[in-house]
């Protein structure tokens, strides 16, 4: 049973990430974390450690709406969360509503008010407001996050849901969001590879001061062999398939060559090397436990070379016990890409895992 003494999931996670800012040498932009996290989530982890909320978010399984996620690779790491504004009782409709006025405000406090208008322009397109299915998306339509690092500007992340309505529908919205994120051409390669074997997911818009908006693409597979992957991201960018397969058989194990269970592909902005393309599996479909986990990451890290230190970091703040050694719970998903031909890993991980 709950205790009404118990502390706010808002305030355990907000401590988490005090302890987190010097991690990323954040400190000078301590206030402004602190109040774009308020913003995000301030409504959303009302609730008391170790409940559930009783309109449970999909962002991860146990129905916790926020993430942290890291990612490792040629660039500093930043500090990165995401969550789903609007209060834990809020209808589909409550929480949309929430989410579009989340981003006007919080888009000027992130310097990047000059990418309000297009942005709000693509998500009518994304999302539109008069679609008859839109009442229905429990999952929610809209997820909001942040990105902070060294040397560069703030980032708002607008997450948008894909994964409602008619499939045709679902496929033109991504259509119209990777001509909108500069990634038309190498989608329409893969399209006719996917059709009926991957769905739209979603996409992600990213607003910055004093540049263009940027984003990805989603889709996700269930069932799918690695071959099908490694081909489909040879042909996006050849380098990162060798990654693949080698990030793949450390993760994996012996279930390499087996049907994967939850994937997600991903393309984001073109450059003049290609396009950035990412492959992350589901950590609990795919691994037996959070400390399998962290032994298969950090000899994945050790293998192409980059820094453990900020992940084990990680993990310690957000995990001051032991690791669960027999479920995933920490990890939710992990993933390897390549961006101007440098590869990266993303870990995507619940700070309410092990709360309660």
């Amino acid at each position: 049973m709950i205790r009404a003494s118990s502390p706010l999931l808002y305030d355990v996670v907000d401590n988490r990430l005090a302890q987190l800012i010097p991690v990323f040498g954040l400190g000078a932009q301590t206030a402004r974390i602190g109040r774009t996290y308020e913003c995000l989530c301030g409504e959303s982890l009302a609730l008391p450690v170790g409940a559930r909320p009783l309109q449970p978010s999909r962002l991860n399984a146990d129905g916790t709406p926020f993430q942290l996620a890291l990612a490792l690779g040629a660039d500093p790491p930043a500090l990165q969360f995401l969550s789903e504004p609007g209060r834990p009782l809020a209808s589909s409709g409550e929480r949309l509503e929430a989410a579009r006025e989340t981003i006007e405000s919080l888009a000027p406090r992130l310097g990047a008010a000059s990418s309000l208008v297009r942005a709000q322009a693509l998500l009518d397109e994304l999302v539109p407001p008069n679609d008859v299915d839109l009442p229905a998306v429990e999952a929610g339509a809209i997820w909001l996050g942040a990105r902070f690092s060294l040397g560069r500007s703030p980032q708002l992340k607008v997450y948008v849901n894909l994964k409602w309505g008619k499939e045709s529908s679902r496929w033109s919205r991504l259509e119209a969001a990777a001509a909108a994120l500069g990634v038309a051409a190498p989608f329409a390669r893969l399209k006719p590879l996917v059709l009926g074997k991957l769905e739209p997911l979603g996409a992600s818009l990213d607003l910055a001061a004093e540049r263009p908006i940027a984003g990805r693409i989603y889709l996700s597979g269930y069932g799918r062999s690695l071959r099908e992957y490694e081909s489909l991201v040879r042909l996006c960018d050849p380098t990162l398939a060798s990654s693949v397969r080698r990030y793949c058989a450390i993760m994996l194990g012996d279930d390499l060559w087996h049907p994967t269970r939850s994937v997600v592909l991903s393309l984001g902005g073109h450059t003049e090397s290609g396009t950035d393309c990412k492959l992350e599996l589901c950590a609990h479909c795919a691994l037996a436990s959070d400390v399998d986990a962290r032994k298969r990451s950090l000899a994945w890290l050790d293998d192409v070379g980059v820094s453990a230190e900020p992940y084990r970091s990680v993990l310690d703040i957000l995990s001051p016990g032991p690791l669960s050694r027999r479920s995933t719970d920490l990890h939710v998903y992990l993933g390897v890409g390549a961006k101007q031909g440098a590869v990266y890993s993303t870990f995507y991980l619940n700070p309410a895992a092990g709360l309660g």
